[in-house]
């Protein structure tokens, strides 16, 4: 099973998909999300069998025992894409894989976790106050945190805050984000490719000047350590390989803000959302976007604005490009709207920062008294 499900890693996710004559490129999360299942104990009891060897029970207790280690979502993956490489490597390679005349009994097994409604819509001012409590939290008495591997991730909620865009975004390059020499007045644009949108299709964003003041200096000091990520993640290991942050990193710097990291649960750490008096202290950055299509729509009353910054049904490219000029182009083509974008783009970035710095004297109290 290990061979198989590596074969469909290599041979299928990472190729792409052919979609009317256009090669989509991968997506990088799915293929984390198999080498996660590849290196995970619980698929160590059935990496030795053979696909022909694997039954009901064997797949059951694995999705079972995924769920009782890495949660029911993290199960529910790992039984859909065991299943999927089970299915190509019985359309494809069935005599190789022992699966000619078999009956695919395996579609069968279904997954028992139930995702929970996602309604979650923090406000404009619970945005604020975690960005702020963010902020203060790095320098928390009792903490080594790595100060610079934390100002990165700490833009790289921001950045998040300020986009709406997934988690993804957080690996962008440096060189995908610039001036605006068309607009002016400080406004910038932001590339992003197709392998880091859901749709896979490459989609350009007009950024504020409020945003630009922030994304700018990192941009420079990213170019000044020679990576060529706008958030690149500490450099480790012999190779000293050039990596962008992670999106994980944001949920852990959540984690610990809410006192659910290992340090906070082994001193009893209070969630300091809570103390704060978020009112949707659990919300993920996913959340962003009904905040942002809710507040949007009450300053301009375009709907339109809403789906064509969020990537909703729509049209355009799906080539990648890294010269600036190209970006240009592409940003100034009709399929991209970008004047559309501008109107949601600047009350949204505009009311995250001053949220943010509303919310900075009572987030440092907060943190200061963690320390008596």
């Amino acid at each position: 099973m290990e061979t198989l499900v590596q074969r469909y890693l290599e041979d299928h996710i990472k190729q792409g998909r052919v979609v009317r004559g256009v090669r989509r490129p991968p997506s990088a999360a799915t293929a984390r999300d198999v080498e996660a299942v590849l290196s995970s104990d619980p698929f160590s009891d059935i990496a030795s069998l053979l696909a022909r060897e694997l039954d009901e029970r064997s797949l059951e207790d694995f999705r079972d025992e995924m769920a009782a280690e890495h949660g029911g979502s993290a199960s529910r993956k790992a039984l859909a894409y065991t299943k999927a490489a089970l299915n190509w490597a019985r359309r494809h390679h069935s005599a190789a894989a022992g699966l000619a005349g078999v009956s695919g009994w395996w579609r069968d097994v279904a997954s028992v976790h139930v995702e929970r409604s996602k309604d979650r819509m923090p406000t404009i001012e619970d945005v604020g106050m975690t960005l702020a409590l963010a902020e203060c939290f790095r320098r928390a008495p009792g903490r080594t945190i790595n100060t610079e591997a934390s100002d990165r991730t700490i833009l790289g909620l921001r950045l998040l805050a300020f986009t709406v865009q997934r988690r993804a975004i957080v690996g962008i390059e440096r060189g995908f984000l610039i001036d605006d020499e068309r607009q002016g007045d400080g406004w910038g644009i932001l590339y992003i490719p197709p392998h880091l949108m859901k749709s896979r299709r490459e989609h350009v964003l007009p950024i504020p000047p409020v945003a630009m003041q922030l994304l700018t200096p990192a941009a420079e000091a990213s170019k000044e350590k020679g990576s060529q990520y706008l958030l690149p993640a500490s450099r480790s290991g012999r190779t000293e390989s050039d990596v962008p942050l992670h999106g994980a990193s944001l949920n852990r710097m959540l984690a610990r803000l809410r006192g659910r990291d290992e340090i906070g649960k082994a001193r009893g750490a209070p969630d300091l959302l809570v103390r704060a008096g978020v009112t949707v202290p659990d919300w993920s950055p996913h959340d962003l976007r009904r905040t942002f299509a809710t507040i949007v729509e009450d300053e301009t009353t375009r709907g339109d604005a809403v789906s064509a910054v969020l990537d909703h049904a729509q049209g355009g490219a799906r080539s990648s490009t890294q010269d600036a000029a190209a970006i240009t182009r592409i940003a100034y083509s009709r399929a991209q709207r970008l004047p559309l974008k501008r109107i949601a783009m600047e009350p949204w970035c505009e009311a995250v920062e001053a949220a943010y710095r509303e919310a900075l004297p009572k987030a440092e109290e907060i943190v200061a008294s963690l320390a008596k």
